[in-house]
């Protein structure tokens, strides 16, 4: 018998894997689902913003703010949605210190 044969793979599929992971902690998963699908609903703000600063330069439809708030609404969108994403990518933990 060789070393390949005498190991067996074992494999789980994906969605009873998702299922035992919900199931073992549902509330992380409920707020991982909430932020995952805020930060992609935060994507469309931008261009909204972008809309009314083009409605507002030629006239197509009254905005109730300004071009200069517009503008400024748009860079503070932008800023905390990268920012954001920045905080997406840190670690829990710190790395250890010798």
């Amino acid at each position: 018998m060789t070393a390949s044969q005498s190991r067996e793979q074992h494999t789980l599929k994906t969605w009873p894997f998702n299922w035992c992971l919900i199931r073992y902690r549902p509330w992380p998963y409920i707020v991982f689902c909430i932020f995952h699908m805020s930060f992609f609903i935060i994507q469309v703000i931008p261009g909204l913003i972008e809309k009314a600063v083009f409605d507002s330069i030629t006239g197509a439809a009254p905005v109730a703010i300004g071009l200069w708030a517009l503008i400024a609404l748009y860079i503070s969108v932008e800023s905390s949605r990268c920012l954001a994403a920045a905080g997406l990518g840190r670690r829990r933990h710190q790395p250890l210190r010798s």
